[in-house]
């Protein structure tokens, strides 16, 4: 998760799963999404912009959210202050 100011708001990047057009799947506590994805750098890119609300749900959610690949095992990732800090930076 990192701020990219000059691209409009905040990219969540993987590793690229060599799929054409994955989607990603992100699942809070209180919302859950399916974004196309773009390869860039050997990555797996998804942009929110900065006021996107799933941006806060993803900085609220109690404890963990969920982020899911085509063909790839699903990563759970805390919500720790780190993710408010890197959305709270970008906007």
């Amino acid at each position: 998760l990192r701020c990219e100011r000059a691209n409009g708001g905040v990219a969540l990047a993987l590793p690229d799963t060599g799929l054409p057009q994955a989607i990603i799947g992100i699942h809070t506590e209180t919302l859950t999404v399916s974004l196309p994805s773009v390869t860039r750098d050997s990555e797996r890119i998804v942009l929110l912009p900065a006021g996107n609300p799933l941006l806060d749900a993803m900085a609220l959610s109690k404890g963990r959210f969920a982020v899911e690949v085509e063909g790839e095992a699903p990563l759970y990732l805390p919500s720790h202050a780190e993710v408010s800090r890197v959305i709270e930076d970008c906007r």
